[in-house]
């Protein structure tokens, strides 16, 4: 059911779950005691990580590197590939764009800390259209690309300036630089950074932790922050990155694997900062990747060339959408009763 217009929909990706990915989901569904599953939104219907996985992590990590996974167990490294971002009712202008997915994870003092990175690189001239779309009123805009955690985290609070609706500062800029500088700034405002990250992610040296320093979500132990990265013609890449403290995964019921992949209880907190009291946040210091690294430079990176040929997708799903939309009309006259419109 989608959030944006309360109508099923179709796969809005295009993407076709893998049967391995959902025989586990199925499996963890129907499990009299189930554990949860770690998933990675409708864009990369492939991974998925079971707590099982998770406890053994944990456990090689602590214990004897004979037994159990290893940390590479939890990492994921994709190439960039080419999708539509969102649903149709929360991109109406079919914006298409580049997306990349990596997790990394990490083991302090017997607790699994996992961040996960979802990159997308769009045409310069989309990103207002884009940000316009995360900047509408409703809830659950644009969260598919976004799926920080399982509770759909307000991508929003990523901004300062909030973005509540088209009279949001970078949304009333002209020309597309000013766009983008504005949407870099509030990004960067929002963490406290002095300046933009480099394509090597953020300066941590001048970068301060304290209770509000990234928005997170209020029910489970996930922060995150989003970084804009101009490349000029070569596009605008946005990096979100998430951080999760997953607890020691001794049990599927402990509260912060429990919370973040498993339970649908009631949130018990009205505000992250709140959360944050009793489950503070993860230490950012400690994955090798440092927040907003650009991967405009790995090697799958797209052409300009390639990503300007996205015109050329967009300009097909609009022209299959009303040529839909005109068969849907005439289905609908015949059932009145009413004549055929003669072709001019």
């Amino acid at each position: 059911m989608c959030q944006c217009c309360w109508k099923l929909h179709r796969n809005p990706t295009g993407e076709c779950r893998l049967a391995q990915h959902t025989v586990a989901m199925i499996q963890d569904r129907r499990n009299p005691n189930p554990k949860g599953l770690m998933t990675f939104g409708t864009l990369w219907p492939s991974y998925a990580f079971a707590f099982d996985e998770a406890r053994a992590v944990v456990e090689r990590a602590c214990g004897d590197p004979e037994s159990g996974l290893p940390l590479s167990h939890l990492a994921i490294s994709t190439d960039w590939k080419f999708a539509k971002l969102g649903t149709t009712c929360s991109n109406p202008q079919f914006i298409h764009g580049y997306v990349k997915l990596d997790t990394e994870a990490v083991v302090v003092s017997g607790s699994l800390f996992f961040h996960s990175i979802h990159r997308i690189l769009l045409l310069p001239e989309k990103a207002k259209p884009f940000f316009s779309t995360v900047a509408t009123p409703f809830q659950g805009r644009m969260t598919e690309v976004f799926p920080y955690c399982r509770h759909e985290a307000n991508v929003k609070d990523a901004f300062d300036p909030y973005p509540r609706d088209s009279l949001w500062p970078p949304l009333t800029k002209n020309s597309v630089r000013s766009v983008i500088s504005s949407v870099i700034t509030a990004a960067q405002d929002r963490v406290g950074l002095p300046e933009p990250a480099g394509l090597d992610g953020w300066d941590l040296d001048a970068f301060h932790q304290h209770v509000n320093s990234l928005p997170g979500c209020h029910v489970c132990t996930t922060d995150y922050a989003i970084t804009v990265h101009n490349h000029g013609r070569a596009g605008v890449e946005i990096v979100g990155d998430a951080f999760q403290d997953l607890g020691n995964c001794a049990s599927p019921n402990d509260h912060k694997w429990e919370q973040c992949w498993y339970t649908n209880r009631v949130p018990a907190y009205t505000h992250y900062t709140k959360r944050r009291r009793d489950y503070p946040m993860a230490d950012i210091k400690i994955f090798p990747t440092r927040p907003g690294t650009s991967a405009i430079k790995h090697p799958s990176a797209p052409t300009i060339n390639d990503l300007w040929e996205t015109h050329e997708h967009e300009r097909s799903a609009l022209a299959k959408l009303f040529k839909i939309s005109q068969q849907q009309m005439r289905v609908g006259n015949g059932a009145r009763g009413e004549p055929p419109r003669r072709k001019e």
